[in-house]
């Protein structure tokens, strides 16, 4: 089941289809944090706090994008993601941090 959620969530990412991609998402963070694979949810949730590799081509400059595919991440980690998260006590503090790397990046 991880590896088909995986699987459709890149697809979904790659035909830019914004509703498939959130479905896919919450079910693989809810095996994820079932699994409690903090490693593997820390990686996947970082991904929502780098710099745009469009912009760095385009301008030379690095800079955050706060959307994938037309998604709004800080809106889309809070409302549906850090809530399946949070069923997990374990992942809290990564609920946090990246919740403080939003809250930075969003600031700027």
């Amino acid at each position: 089941r991880l590896e088909l959620s995986e699987n459709r969530m890149m697809s979904a990412l790659y035909l830019k289809s914004d509703k498939e991609y959130r479905y896919w998402a919450r079910v693989w963070v809810e095996i994820i944090t079932q699994s409690n694979d903090k490693t593997k949810l820390e990686q996947w949730c970082s991904a929502f706090t780098l710099s745009d590799e469009e912009t760095i081509e385009a301008t030379g400059i690095k800079k955050w994008n706060p959307f994938i595919i037309g998604i709004n991440k800080k809106k889309f980690l809070e409302e549906e993601i850090f809530p399946i998260m949070s069923k997990n006590s374990n992942m809290q503090r990564l609920v946090d941090k990246v919740r403080f790397d939003l809250d930075s990046l969003a600031s700027k």
